[in-house]
């Protein structure tokens, strides 16, 4: 695998595990349940694995 290759699909991965963290999807859904859209899922986490607020 390229050296390019490598590094997009390690980004993939963390940005998979981010978005699978309960506690963050949880705060996510309950905002947009009470109709506050959070931005949670439109920017990809930042390299501390946090979803962007």
């Amino acid at each position: 695998m390229a050296e390019q290759d490598l590094q997009a699909y390690l980004k993939f991965l963390h940005i998979a595990a981010t978005l699978h963290d309960p506690r963050g999807l949880a705060d996510h859904l309950s905002n947009v349940i009470n109709g506050h859209d959070d931005d949670y899922l439109d920017e990809a986490p930042d390299a501390a694995g946090q979803a962007p607020r």
